[in-house]
């Protein structure tokens, strides 16, 4: 029996729908908007259908404006290294993957870290703040970021703001009218391949292209079209990815997911009584199914280890590309398990149970 419980990193499901559905295109590939025989027209009808999936879903004002990259990284870099230059002040919170961090400092952005707690917030967005960067949830705690506030704070100030999805899209609503550019990733709650993602914005271009290259228009021309989406695509697109993002958002709309946030207190509460064990979370704040943890004594590598050769339950042990928020809490690792769509009841007890049973074998 195997127990996907490192979801936060990629779901590990991929619906029966998508399948179908790419084994039909793979049957006869083709690329897109580059030609105008069957295959190549079918293509587009497919790319435009999911453009216009994940606008519907995010409600994004028009399909032109869902922007497809090869995942979240990409889109982070290419619309933080269009938005920000050196020196600028940039509001991110503690939590953020190293995907923004390292972007950040990439740039030599002035990085202004918030906690996370929205009373603190207005005091950091101040008249030198060129922008506010977060993650909707932390893929460390599972906290969840009040996003709402924080882009109405941003609005009022005059900040731009942009918002990680990658740990929230498909779990939690998430609307286009909190933030102007939203970043999103397939393969996670959205439940599409590895290597699709993208990013959304509302109205007008905010940054100029981030690369340049065939967009099968416009092509005796040497500036990259301005038209959306190509002023931000160029090359050949992931059509294979694209199609699983379309199916996969489409099977979310008949299958939503569990309430996760019930059994992750059912996991700490079926460990909270182990001596030495603590858990990375702010209490007053509500979260996804992600569980994060140290145990004294006792090797979160191991755990880690043991609970995948032993008991058949795939989680990680590292920093989880997060450094600032372990470091908040004093570490510099910790074990984590993080729920799918479909995490029950009884996988979370069995959870608990294995990792209570590994402990006390360390420690006699």
């Amino acid at each position: 029996m195997d127990i996907q419980f490192d979801a936060a990193a990629t779901s590990g499901f991929v619906p029966e729908e998508t399948k179908r559905t790419l084994l039909d295109y793979l049957s006869h590939p083709a690329n897109p908007s580059r030609g105008s025989y069957p295959a190549s027209l079918k293509a587009s009808r497919l790319v435009y259908q999911a453009r216009k999936t994940v606008a519907d879903f995010f409600g994004v004002p028009r399909p032109d404006h869902v922007i497809f990259t090869s995942g979240i990284t990409e889109s982070l870099n290419a619309v933080l290294k269009g938005l920000v230059k050196k020196g600028d002040r940039v509001v991110c919170s503690v939590f953020e993957h190293n995907s923004v961090l390292r972007v950040l400092h990439a740039i030599g952005a002035e990085m202004v870290v918030w906690n996370g707690h929205t009373d603190e917030l207005d005091r950091l967005l101040t008249e030198d703040v060129s922008l506010m960067v977060c993650s909707h949830v932390s893929n460390v705690t599972g906290g969840i970021l009040d996003i709402r506030a924080a882009g109405a704070l941003c609005r009022k100030n005059g900040i731009l703001f942009v918002v990680d999805t990658a740990q929230s899209a498909g779990i939690l609503p998430v609307s286009m009218e909190d933030m102007d550019v939203l970043c999103f990733t397939g393969h996670k709650g959205l439940h599409g391949l590895q290597g699709i993602g993208g990013f959304c914005m509302k109205d007008q271009p905010l940054f100029p292209s981030p690369k340049q290259g065939g967009t099968g228009t416009h092509s005796m021309e040497l500036e990259q079209p301005q038209n959306w989406p190509e002023i931000y695509e160029a090359g050949t697109l992931n059509v294979p990815g694209i199609i699983s993002l379309m199916t996969g958002i489409q099977y979310l709309k008949s299958h939503p997911p569990v309430d996760q946030s019930t059994l992750r207190q059912r996991l700490i509460d079926g460990l909270s009584d182990i001596e030495g064990i603590r858990f990375l979370q702010d209490p007053q704040t509500k979260h996804i199914g992600i569980v994060s943890l140290v145990v004294d004594g006792v090797s979160g590598s191991w755990l880690s280890d043991q609970l995948a050769v032993r008991f058949g339950i795939q989680t990680r042990y590292g920093a989880q590309c997060a450094p600032l928020v372990h470091r908040m809490y004093g570490v510099e690792a910790s074990l984590r398990l993080s729920f799918g769509h479909d995490v029950t009841k009884q996988q979370v007890d069995y959870a608990a149970a294995s990792i209570r049973q590994l402990i006390e074998e360390k420690r006699r």
